[in-house]
């Protein structure tokens, strides 16, 4: 367990002096689990891009970009951007829930299944014309979210469209990801259960691609599927990702 310092806030001075005072002063004290959290200086957008992906493929929600020189804030800031992956993914509605205040008399929110099961909510990303005429129960919808819970629950869903080439529920549930997802060559599963948590994350390289697929223990996960410059080089990658989540807990099944 380690605990993170990312800032001073009641320090006034620019970003750059608040974070080396951060490093100077947990350097001093030594204190056995408190370290800086590592910042690096974005070089352009492949950099971001980059390091958005191997951020996403552990399973982190995204990036904090700081502009140089840049004071803290309270609140909402200006100098402060959050860079995110949305994911897209295929749900059947099963039920319609009302509105409520100016969507009284209306669509409220879609309730929705996945393919494994999992039931939830969908209550935004809706024209007033698709509250006044919400997607049938028994048709399919594209939506769009940040990412799992530890109950593998999608994250704060958006409504993308309706599937017209599709009125069937989802496919039975299954803990194996469809036959397009798997990768061609063996992967390596790890697993974290702790408390409330049940998570696995699966890593495996095929030629000049990496392939990471990550959920709650018992669904199919998501993927994703990365292309390097050759097959040495997806393995490095691989070999990364392998070492930080070992690091925070995650234990390979089947070794």
């Amino acid at each position: 367990m380690k605990y993170l310092v990312f800032d001073a806030p009641a320090l006034s001075e620019t970003f750059e002096k608040r974070l080396q005072f951060v490093e100077e002063e947990l350097a001093k004290r030594q204190l056995p689990y408190a370290q800086a959290l590592m910042h690096q200086r974005c070089r352009d957008a492949d950099h971001l891009r980059s390091e958005l992906a191997r951020v996403t493929a552990l399973g982190g929600e995204g990036l904090m970009l700081r502009e140089p020189g840049s004071r803290y804030e309270v609140g909402r800031s200006t100098t402060l951007l959050k860079v995110k992956t949305f994911l897209d993914a295929e749900a059947a509605v099963i039920g319609h829930e009302p509105g409520k205040g100016k969507h009284r008399g209306r669509l409220g929110a879609l309730q929705v299944k996945l393919a494994d099961g999992t039931e939830f909510s969908v209550g935004t990303g809706f024209s007033d014309a698709l509250r006044g005429n919400p997607p049938p129960i028994g048709s399919v919808i594209t939506f769009r979210y940040q990412e799992l819970s530890d109950g593998g629950v999608p994250r704060f869903p958006s409504f993308v469209r309706m599937r017209q080439d599709a009125s069937a529920s989802p496919p039975p549930a299954t803990s194996e990801p469809p036959p397009s997802a798997t990768p061609t060559s063996a992967s390596r599963r790890f697993e974290f259960v702790e408390g409330k948590s049940s998570k696995f994350w699966e890593v495996s390289v095929s030629g000049p691609e990496m392939t990471t697929r990550w959920g709650r223990i018992g669904s199919a996960g998501l993927s994703r599927t990365k292309a390097f410059s050759d097959e040495a080089a997806a393995k490095a990658a691989a070999d990364k990702l392998i070492g930080e989540k070992t690091r925070e807990g995650y234990v390979e099944k089947g070794a």
